[in-house]
């Protein structure tokens, strides 16, 4: 009996739209507070953030204190142990998942993880609720680790 729920479920779930999702994907953005100062990044490579392969506009919507991630921030934010000569300038960049909308639709979680120069790291989870007036964070971020 539960399968034929289940099925049943999925078939009369409000379809999860591009629209809803890139809604969910401005809310996040509009969120997100950079850290590291000048050195704060998104991701926008759709092959390195779900939510950039699914809202292709949102590359050019970043959030104010933060650029696109390109090869130099990349290359600074991959090194995880000291290296000779001086230290690097830190970067943090962050790759936003894809939204994961709850079966009712009213609500998403996102995932967002950070990665960064030096022992540095983490990746948390955020949940959106839809209201009358848009998605909207419910809570506090969760984290799920930190390095």
């Amino acid at each position: 009996m539960s399968v034929m729920f289940a099925i049943v479920s999925l078939l009369t779930a409000p379809p999860t739209s591009s629209k809803s999702v890139c809604a969910i994907g401005r809310a996040v953005l509009a969120d997100m507070r950079p850290w590291g100062g000048d050195e704060s990044y998104l991701e926008t490579d759709p092959d390195r953030s779900g939510l950039m392969k699914l809202c292709p506009d949102l590359r050019d919507a970043l959030p104010k204190g933060y650029r696109a991630a390109d090869a130099d921030a990349r290359s600074r934010a991959d090194i995880h142990a000291p290296v000779p000569g001086p230290r690097p300038v830190a970067a943090y960049i962050y790759a936003v998942g894809s939204p994961v909308m709850a079966a009712d639709g009213r609500s998403a979680t996102v995932e967002i993880v950070c990665t960064c120069t030096g022992l540095c790291g983490s990746a948390s989870r955020s949940r959106y609720i839809r209201t009358p007036q848009g998605w909207r964070r419910q809570g506090k971020p969760r984290m799920l680790w930190v390095s």
